[in-house]
């Protein structure tokens, strides 16, 4: 694992900021490749804001100041939704499966906390306390759907499906 100061971040900034693709030079996988590349660090990113972000409420450092979490995010220019998903995300307990998928840059922030309210609808819905074990293979069934890009709509449906099938067993 590798910790980066913030000094090291700060030339990240930097370079990343000075990237330039609207000459208009690149040719047609030039571009693909530079895309492909930048969604990547974008999933990164997000990951990596998360686990800040659960870091910091575990701290409580927005608390200690007086103030909420959300409201110390707002501060730093983070929209209210993607706020919203970087708590959901950074302190919603035992969905390690899932961050081990956003910390490769192979899950978006986006099907992450899809993931994550899809299962809580499921625990909301079911009659009885979900088990372990019953938790983890809907997150395994989840992070299936979500890792073959099927629409977000769908999660929905699949934490209905799931508790519709009383939460034991039905997928």
């Amino acid at each position: 694992m590798v910790y980066m100061t913030s000094g090291e971040l700060d030339i990240t900034i930097d370079l990343l900021s000075e990237l330039d693709f609207t000459t208009g030079s690149l040719t047609h996988e030039d571009a693909k490749s530079a895309l492909h590349a930048i969604l990547l660090i974008r999933n990164l990113v997000d990951h990596h804001a998360s686990v800040l972000v659960g870091l910091c409420d575990h701290l409580k450092v927005a608390e200690n100041e007086g103030r909420k979490l959300q409201e110390l995010l707002h501060e730093w220019g983070v929209a209210p939704a993607s706020a919203s998903r970087m708590i959901r995300l950074g302190t919603t307990p035992d969905i390690d499966r899932v961050h081990r998928h956003t910390a490769l840059g192979t899950l978006s922030a986006e099907h992450a906390d899809a993931i994550v309210r899809g299962l809580s609808h499921i625990e909301k819905r079911s009659g009885e306390p979900v088990t372990a074990e019953e938790r983890d293979a809907h997150i395994i069934a989840l992070l299936g759907h979500a890792l073959t890009w099927l629409n977000f709509r769908h999660f929905g449906d699949r934490g209905a499906v799931t508790w519709g099938d009383g939460c034991r067993g039905g997928h």
